[in-house]
């Protein structure tokens, strides 16, 4: 009886504190319901009070990743060009799985930012300059700005998960001062079976004004799972993100004979389902000692404190062997853009990474777990259809030696279905347009609220 009740007392206080919580996070909700049922009035939202004709709109980008910069990047370029707005790119730390907060590379890709606009990264927010680079933390991880001081009509994110954010920055912090914009870094690749639904779940979204999704089919998800009195216009307007990876050049020469850059791309929580970590590190480090393959291992960018604390996952002797092998690199650079351009070959679990991996028009593998139907629709009928599939090592070896055989031929037949999949399915989501839509929809949106 007592091996019963004890894990069972645990959970239960478990449960009853979830549900105090979202009681509490219900009736926050309900507050600035009511502050913005105050109608089109200035001061419904704190940072619209001294709003005027002449203002020109100021937008911040909430960055605490610099993975999931390359989301926001390509509009936070845009309007950094745009006289009508004033730019913020704000990097913030993130609490990870040890309750630590950590810059996860995004001070990093504020630095390469800035660099591209040639704006000097600051500590503090000046109230005349047009477009500023914040770090918005000190190096105690101390929080130093908050959204309100921000005055920033507008915030943009690619994470919706407050729990994630330091405090006073939560989704509820910013929509009290701010109209909420979200960006997906990622596609939803995971079956509605799985219950994979924590980026869509109505807690976090109903905060968000505006929810730009990168397909119709991902739309319809966002859409799904939203309340009546969620505050998101939900709108599909394509992904800059997906046109960017498409319109890359990627290419990268395979000599004849030459062993093949590998880049292994697996989620690095061994209890989590999708995870295919532990059934192919083994051999692709043997294919790496063998001199067979050149192996760049890159951590998924959800698992950084696994990578970072969690060591169990590796014994000291394996993470020794990251610096010792001479055909294996540990790549944890934020942007898997430079990941792309060193592979020839590219290896992913079920993850957003997988989309990518294939809009780069690299040889794709998709390491599939035992179980089988983890991919949703629109990722089972179209990224599926691209990737070479294996759920097995002798498979996974006998695929990366075909593609190291037959490397050019079989470019060749890739690029065949690769325009076919791209025109078919990812036409709503690519064209020139994106930056404009959005743009558009925040020009007509102010207006509302402008006396």
């Amino acid at each position: 009886m007592k091996k019963i009740i004890k894990p069972f007392i645990p959970s239960f206080l478990w449960r009853i504190r979830r549900k105090f919580y979202d009681y509490l996070e219900d009736q926050r909700f309900k507050k600035i319901c009511q502050t913005r049922k105050v109608g089109c009035s200035a001061g419904a939202i704190k940072n619209f009070t001294n709003l005027e004709q002449a203002s020109r709109i100021k937008v911040l980008f909430y960055n605490d990743w610099g993975g999931s910069w390359e989301a926001l990047e390509p509009l936070a370029l845009a309007l950094s060009k745009n006289e009508d707005f004033e730019v913020i790119v704000l990097a913030m730390p993130t609490l990870v799985q040890s309750g630590n907060f950590y810059d996860l590379g995004a001070t990093k890709a504020l630095q390469e930012f800035s660099k591209k606009i040639h704006t000097p990264i600051t500590y503090t927010l000046d109230v005349n300059a047009r477009v500023q680079c914040v770090v918005g933390f000190d190096s105690q991880m101390q929080v130093t700005l908050y959204p309100e001081t921000t005055q920033a009509h507008y915030c943009f994110t690619t994470r919706p998960y407050d729990s994630l954010r330091p405090h006073g920055w939560s989704n509820a912090d910013i929509a009290e001062c701010m109209k909420l914009c979200y960006i997906e870094y990622c596609a939803d690749v995971f079956s509605i079976q799985e219950g994979i639904e924590t980026f869509y779940d109505f807690r976090y979204l109903r905060y968000y004004d505006f929810i730009f999704s990168p397909t119709i089919f991902h739309k319809y998800l966002v859409e799904s799972r939203q309340e009546s009195d969620s505050f998101a216009k939900i709108i599909a307007t394509g992904s800059a993100l997906f046109e960017n990876i498409v319109n890359t050049d990627f290419s990268k020469p395979l000599g004849g004979g030459s062993k093949p850059y590998v880049c292994y791309m697996p989620r690095w929580n061994t209890t989590d389902s999708h995870s295919t970590f532990s059934v192919y590190r083994d051999l692709l480090w043997t294919l790496a000692r063998e001199d067979k393959i050149v192996l760049i291992w890159r951590p998924h960018p959800n698992m950084y404190d696994h990578y970072v604390k969690n060591t169990k996952i590796l014994t000291q002797e394996q993470w020794d062997f990251f610096a010792t092998a001479p055909n294996v690199f540990l790549d944890n650079n934020p942007s898997y853009f430079d990941s792309f351009k060193k592979s020839d070959i590219l290896i992913s679990d079920t993850s957003s990474m997988l989309t990518y991996a294939f809009l780069s028009g690299k040889p794709t593998i998709y390491t599939q777990n035992l179980m089988g139907g983890e991919l949703n629709n629109w990722s089972a009928r179209w990224i599926y259809q691209g990737c070479f599939v294996v759920n097995n090592r002798d498979s996974l070896e006998k695929v990366l030696y075909e593609i190291q055989k037959n490397y050019d031929s079989i470019m060749f037949s890739l690029q065949s279905s690769y325009k076919k999949i791209v025109n078919e399915s990812f036409s709503s989501s690519l064209g020139a347009e994106v930056h404009r839509i959005l743009k558009d929809i925040l020009v007509e949106d102010i207006k509302t609220y402008i006396p």
